[in-house]
């Protein structure tokens, strides 16, 4: 996943795949990649934090 600062300011997040039980790595891997799925954001949001418990005090 890779995320970026669209023209209006937003973050749009790129490559995020769908999330769900699949039969098999292969079936996995070739999810179709899509922008923006709630999924990822919801990753986002809580990697975010983490980083930002993490980041020295100013």
């Amino acid at each position: 996943m890779k995320a970026v600062v669209n023209a209006v300011g937003f973050v749009n997040l790129l490559s995020c795949s769908s999330i769900g039980v699949k039969r098999s790595y292969e079936e996995y891997i070739s999810q179709p990649r899509e922008i923006n799925t709630f999924a990822a954001y919801g990753s986002f949001i809580l990697g975010t934090g983490i980083v930002e418990q993490l980041r020295p005090e100013k």
